[in-house]
């Protein structure tokens, strides 16, 4: 079995973040305090996924980090950005 049914996360680059992308994640660990995990592990430059981790406590800032990284793969996948137009 592929590890991409296992995993669908691995179906896109978990490497980095673009500005937009940046600027979001930011925006949502300021609710935060100074000294969290979160907030930490981003400015050590960890991926979006990463970060969800020191959140268990507050899902509701995991779940918006999640958008923020399916609107990055939304933002740099082609086949996202220009879906192919059926045929009827």
């Amino acid at each position: 079995m592929s590890t991409s049914i296992n995993n669908p996360m691995v179906a896109f680059s978990l490497s980095g973040r673009d500005a937009q992308a940046e600027s979001e994640v930011a925006a949502i660990l300021a609710a935060l305090p100074l000294d969290h995990l979160a907030r930490r592990a981003f400015a050590r430059g960890r991926t979006t996924i990463d970060i969800t981790n020191h959140l268990r406590d507050r899902p509701d800032l995991g779940h918006g980090l999640m958008s923020v990284c399916w609107d990055h793969y939304r933002r740099q996948s082609p086949r996202m950005r220009h879906p192919s137009p059926r045929a009827h």
